[in-house]
């Protein structure tokens, strides 16, 4: 019954909605003051970070490429989780593509990676935003650079919009080798 002891004192330890909420915007607060430091610099995610994250650009969970530059190829295996999959531009070309996420979502965290060996690694990127596609306006994410190495990097993101459709902009890459390939985005 309510009398029991131990009934009681699990009803005290769970939080009643108002204080959950106030928790969950402490945290977010807290979150966002700490990345403004570090904001359009490559990171590597925590372990907890990595646990609690869902991928809203995999094919698993039904996103999709919807468009892309013509020199484009295997553009959807920047969906995938394959190591050994990737789209491959031609450096010269002007490389974008554009999402659509499984769900629409608040984008708070990137990862972009270029795994394949004898290739040029993306340097900076554009990421912009949408609630729809086709977008009459893509609305700024962040210019973002990533180290020149062959490992998935975190990008922070500030956004408090649910958006659906992410574009992905290539701008400069590392090294003079001919294709500047991407194995993921999420």
């Amino acid at each position: 019954g309510s009398d029991d002891p131990e009934s009681v004192k699990q009803e005290e330890d769970f939080p009643s909605f108002a204080e959950w909420t106030q928790k969950v915007l402490a945290e977010q607060e807290k979150t966002k003051q700490e990345s403004k430091t570090t904001t359009g610099k490559a990171s590597q995610p925590s372990t907890n970070q990595k646990k609690l994250r869902n991928n809203y650009a995999s094919k698993a969970c039904g996103a999709k490429v919807l468009a892309a530059n013509p020199e484009s190829e295997n553009i959807n295996h920047v969906l995938t989780a394959n190591k050994d999959e990737y789209m491959i531009n031609p450096c010269s070309s002007k490389k974008w593509f554009v999402l659509e996420l499984c769900e629409p979502v608040q984008v708070k965290l990137l990862e972009l990676a270029s795994l394949e060996l004898f290739s040029s690694q993306p340097k900076s990127f554009r990421v912009s935003i949408s609630d729809r596609y086709p977008a009459k306006e893509w609305i700024p994410l962040g210019l973002y650079e990533a180290s020149d190495e062959r490992s998935v990097q975190s990008f922070q993101a500030l956004n408090d919009q649910f958006v659906k459709y992410v574009k992905v902009e290539l701008i400069e890459h590392y090294g003079n080798e001919h294709f500047c390939p991407v194995t993921l985005f999420r």
